[in-house]
Formats: C-alpha cells, sequence, structure tokens
C-alpha cells in the first residue's frame, strides 16, 4: 500500500533522491544543507557544512555515495556514505541538475549553457 504525505519544514527543498535502502535526501538550497527522510517518514539533518553553498541538484551512486550541484558555490561536492565531502568537479560555471548514468555523472551547467560529462 502506498501513503502520500508531505514533509514539510525544509529549507527551499530543491534536488531530491533516494538511495538503496529507501532513504530520501532533499537538498535545503536557503539553508545549504541536505536533509534525511528515513522510510519511516523521520527525518534529520544529514549534512551542513561551509562548503556548501546553494545545493540544487542532487543524485546517488551504486554505492550510495551523494553527488551535490553546488550552485552558489560554482563546483559539484560528492559526499561519501560515510559522510566524507570533497570537492568533485571544482569550476562549474552555476551547476544546476546531476544525473548518474553508466557510471558517468551528468551536470547541467547554467553559466556555460552546456551539460559536462564526468566519468565516475
Amino acid at each position: 500500500v502506498t501513503q502520500n504525505g508531505i514533509f514539510q519544514n525544509l529549507g527551499s527543498p530543491t534536488g531530491v533522491a533516494a538511495d538503496s535502502k529507501g532513504n530520501l535526501f532533499v537538498a535545503g538550497f536557503s539553508d545549504n544543507a541536505v536533509y534525511k527522510i528515513a522510510p519511516d517518514g523521520s527525518r534529520k539533518l544529514y549534512v551542513k557544512d561551509a562548503r556548501i553553498k546553494g545545493p540544487i541538484g542532487i543524485d546517488i551512486d551504486e554505492q550510495n555515495n551523494l553527488y551535490l550541484a553546488n550552485y552558489n558555490a560554482d563546483n559539484v561536492l560528492k559526499i561519501s556514505n560515510s559522510g566524507q565531502i570533497s570537492v568533485l568537479i571544482a569550476s562549474v560555471k552555476k551547476p544546476y541538475c546531476i544525473h548518474i548514468k553508466d557510471n558517468n555523472l551528468f551536470v547541467s551547467s547554467q553559466g556555460t549553457n552546456s551539460v559536462i560529462r564526468y566519468k565516475l
């Protein structure tokens, strides 16, 4: 049985992605944070860090690593499944959407009107 619902009080939610365990991750643009919503509906702050500046697009790979289009910092962050944050792509002008397919990360760049393909 599918249950509908609304998850409220998220700081300007933008991108959403789910991991292999059924957790939903939500980028909070105005909070510069990522929230984690468990299958039971409980919510917690997953990560908030000074390097996160205007997160928009988000996706998760098969190892449950999270990738984040960091719009106001002009980069793409990788947040490992253990919570380590690193800059994956250092200069992407206004990254917006992210999609992972066949071990490739695709990132739309609003600032250059292009899409970047990055081999993972």
